[in-house]
């Protein structure tokens, strides 16, 4: 007879089955669960940069300012005579053009033609009476010579007896009536007001019709061979620009300089020379102020410019400086607090460096020391960067990439 096991054994074996089919379950759902990630080393991130490459040689310096274009030559033109307008040109409006000589306004001159044939007559009847002064005086010359003849008599003749005050009295006379004449006749020529040069109204305060004095303003002109613009010069950058000698204002090695504007959506340039300066500084803003000079300014074409050079045009200026050697120039934005530099070392990473800087502009530094010929720069301005910072350069060689770079 088969006996039955009893609770108490069933629980002895029941127990430990169930503990290694559990075991087994659990690694079997392990085996198949997916593996846990690599613990990889995050990579030190890499900055991509420009640089360029120190190269010691001369440079040309320059010195910007700014000012705004004005007459070299400007007139008002003022009535030297009474009358009525009575004509006037087509020029003479605001803006009209007109060469030297033309007609520009023209003065009632009726009046003014009679006073010159009543001064021509006065001329003429001065004449008459001289010629006869002159015959009287002969005549009383011989009859004082007749009347002596026969008498030994050393005594000369009285100058009444020659009728020598009247004489003198008639060429006074003649002389008067001669000044008279061109007076009239000047009076004459300046019913017309004629164009002084080659020139632009600015302004016209007159018309047809209306009644003008002596003195009256009629309009202002400007000529147009060359335009001027008064250019302010601080004392530093006095050091770097070889102005004209206002003891020698004849010298032709006159400084260039470059003017331009934004003119619509381009920019317009205009060559011209520093002419002289005004030889004592500004006492408000310690400045000295330099005046260029541009030549034929409206001249447009091949042998002009792209755009007129308007009187009023507010322009930026560019001064040719100083010749300066040896130096390295780098943009201006690439310097750091201190006088310092990023430099790239042979591993590609940056590095602080000590500059010596001799002159520094808007847009360049020109460095004397501290970084040698090859040495690689960055003129990628950085936020924040730690010495030793590993990055990636591209490297700017033409003068042109660098011209864009300090833009």
């Amino acid at each position: 007879m088969i006996s039955l096991p009893t609770v108490t054994e069933m629980k002895k074996y029941l127990v430990p089955a169930l503990i290694v089919a559990g075991g087994l379950g659990v690694a079997l759902l392990l085996s198949l669960a997916p593996p846990e990630p690599e613990q990889k080393t995050p990579e030190r991130p890499v900055l991509l940069v420009d640089a360029i490459r120190a190269v010691s040689r001369s440079a040309d310096t320059v010195v910007r300012t700014q000012g705004t274009v004005s007459a070299t030559t400007r007139t008002v033109l003022v009535s030297e005579v009474t009358g009525i307008i009575t004509d006037s040109s087509p020029a003479f409006v605001v803006g009209g053009y007109f060469k030297k000589g033309d007609l520009l306004v023209k003065i009632d001159d009726r009046n003014y033609i009679a006073e010159v044939k009543r001064a021509e007559a006065a001329v003429a009847s001065a004449k008459t009476q001289l010629a006869k002064e002159s015959g009287l005086a002969e005549y009383a010359l011989d009859d004082w010579e007749r009347a002596n003849q026969s008498v030994t008599n050393t005594t000369l003749a009285s100058d009444l007896t020659l009728r020598k005050p009247q004489l003198i009295e008639a060429q006074a006379n003649l002389e008067f009536a001669e000044a008279d004449l061109l007076k009239k006749q000047d009076d004459l020529l300046r019913t017309e007001i004629r164009g002084p040069f080659d020139g632009i109204i600015e302004e016209k305060n007159v018309d047809l019709g209306q009644f003008v004095t002596t003195g009256t303003n009629l309009g202002i002109t400007f000529g147009i061979e060359s335009v001027e613009v008064r250019l302010p010069i601080s004392i530093p950058e006095l050091d770097y620009l070889e102005l004209p000698d206002p003891l020698h204002p004849d010298r032709t090695d006159k400084l260039n300089v470059t003017l331009s504007t934004v003119v619509g959506e381009s920019k317009k340039s205009w060559q011209g020379k520093i002419v002289r300066t005004e030889a004592v500084l500004d006492k408000k803003s310690r400045v000295l102020y330099v005046v260029a000079r541009v030549a034929h300014p409206y001249l447009r074409g091949p042998d002009g410019w792209d755009a007129p050079l308007r009187i009023g045009t507010f322009v930026d200026a560019v001064i040719e400086g100083k010749l300066l050697e040896d130096v390295v120039v780098v943009p201006r934005s690439s310097l750091r607090p201190g006088n310092q530099v990023w430099i790239i070392d042979e591993e590609q990473q940056l590095r602080m460096q000590d500059i010596d800087v001799v002159r520094a502009d808007e847009k360049s530094l020109y460095v004397s020391s501290g970084v040698s010929d090859g040495q690689l720069i960055c003129i990628t301005s950085l936020e924040n960067p730690l010495p030793g910072t590993q990055v990636q350069y591209t490297l700017v060689d033409t003068p042109a990439q660098q011209a864009a770079i300090n833009e």
